[in-house]
């Protein structure tokens, strides 16, 4: 699902599995998506669903709930390649260390107050940090995208990874350039110490006051 929404947007997006718009009853898996003013939105068809392009409708800033105009700020915000920072699915990383071929990101993610009311004049959230791996992997070998893949860029020494459209997934298999994905380790759950005296840089609380201060300014 995420391969194919990479595939059409070019935009920041979003998606959420609780959406209770336009009276739903039930819980609606819906996608939000970013465009400035003169931007035409894109028609997105996912053909694991339907062959009908999905239905589509403009919303507004002040309908929209906080926490997700937030994640797609963030989103916006870390898609201008900042340094260390990049985009995969629809969530925000920043990496880490490397190990042997594989690298260590953390995952940055903000979380409502659940004891906050949208009506409140102050808004509580909580920006969390999970590590996760990036490791090589084979080029897919048919039609279909079993996984997210992405590439690895290197800017002025830093690290980062795209998450890469399907021509660009081909571009890469024709020059050899390694393909990753994220994976857990066997046997081994991927960390980060959240303080290290040793690695401060490498450590959670380090990446995450440096990501709060800067989106904050």
């Amino acid at each position: 699902m995420h391969n194919s929404l990479r595939d059409q947007l070019d935009c920041p997006y979003k998606t959420f599995t609780h959406d209770r718009r336009d009276g739903a009853e039930v819980d609606k898996w819906v996608v939000y998506a970013l465009y400035r003013h003169d931007e035409t939105p894109t028609t997105i068809s996912l053909s694991f669903l339907s062959h009908a392009p999905v239905h589509a409708s403009p919303i507004t800033f002040d309908s929209l709930d906080l926490h997700l105009l937030l994640k797609l700020l963030q989103i916006a915000y870390v898609l201008g390649e900042q340094t260390r920072r990049f985009i995969g699915q629809d969530l925000c990383y920043v990496h880490a260390k490397k190990e042997g071929n594989a690298h260590t990101c953390l995952l940055i993610d903000l979380k409502g107050d659940i004891r906050t009311e949208r009506e409140d004049s102050e808004q509580e959230f909580k920006i969390t940090g999970q590590a996760r791996r990036f490791q090589r992997v084979d080029y897919p070998g048919g039609a279909s995208l079993p996984y997210a893949y992405f590439g690895r860029k290197i800017t002025d020494g830093t690290v980062y990874f795209l998450h890469l459209k399907r021509p660009e997934i081909e571009a890469y298999r024709e020059v050899g350039e390694p393909l990753y994905g994220i994976r857990a380790q066997e046997g081994k759950r991927t960390t980060l110490f959240y303080h290290d005296q040793r690695n401060i840089k490498e450590s959670v609380g380090k990446l995450l006051y440096d990501f709060i201060h800067d989106l904050a300014y």
